[in-house]
């Protein structure tokens, strides 16, 4: 079972990251929430992260994890260097975001976020560092009322050293989430809301603080994961959006 992945900037190497269909199909069935603890206790790494060589269409595992890795994404410009997540409800997973060093063998955690927040859904940017979001830590799902969601989320941008080189908070939280991208420039990010604020959203990531404006409607969850992104030229964006009965591009 694969899931997501990208490519580097020449398209010569292509990442993704697999789960073992053993694992996905045992009983009781692993799943949701709980999905990365039940493959951490897998008695064998459940895991793996593949690259592809598309010039010499060669495909090879670079490394095994013992839980759901998924997020996969190679460096824009060094294939040695892999980000990848480790899947799951963040009340439940300790750290998210990981670097693997295809040539030594060795992942480690990166950008450890502040005292009560948690870092996820990591990307690259264009120039090689790592942009991510986050949100205040909620109480597991079966813990908290219904409609309960955190309070705060925040945006940042680490480096490959793992050291976190700028995050801002945003308390009025439900325009940022899930998931956010940069321009080509470094200048704008783009991110799409959730928890009833069905919209895409832009803001120009230089200043102090971030004044978000709507740009589109993703139109709900039905939609699935929006994803929104910008064309090369910073003139468009592209995500995914719930038109009719359908999610389209």
């Amino acid at each position: 079972s694969m899931g997501q992945s990208n490519c580097t900037a020449a398209g010569d190497v292509f990442s993704v990251g697999e789960v073992s269909d053993d694992f996905m199909n045992s009983s009781p069935k692993p799943e949701g929430y709980t999905m990365d603890a039940a493959a951490r206790a897998w008695p064998e790494p459940a895991g793996r992260i593949v690259l592809v060589d598309t010039t010499r269409a060669e495909a090879r595992v670079v490394h095994e994890v013992r839980g759901v890795p998924t997020h996969v994404n190679v460096h824009p410009e060094n294939p040695n260097l892999v980000l990848y997540c480790h899947e799951g409800h963040w009340s439940y997973v300790g750290h998210r975001i990981w670097l693997l060093d295809v040539e030594a063998g060795e992942a480690e955690p990166i950008c450890v976020p502040p005292d009560g927040y948690a870092l996820g859904h990591e990307t690259w940017t264009e120039d090689g560092r790592v942009l991510f979001h986050g949100a205040s830590l909620c109480l597991r799902p079966e813990d908290r009322p219904e409609g309960d969601a955190p309070l705060e989320c925040l945006i940042g941008v680490g480096l490959p050293t793992g050291e976190i080189e700028r995050l801002v908070i945003d308390r009025r939280m439900r325009w940022g989430l899930p998931h956010v991208s940069m321009s080509s420039d470094g200048q704008w990010i783009v991110t799409a809301g959730q928890w009833a604020r069905d919209f895409v959203w832009v803001a120009r990531w230089g200043d102090d603080t971030l004044e978000p404006r709507i740009v589109a409607a993703h139109h709900g969850e039905g939609a699935g994961v929006v994803c929104p992104r910008f064309f090369p030229d910073g003139s468009s964006v592209v995500f995914t959006g719930l038109r009719g009965d359908t999610s389209q591009l």
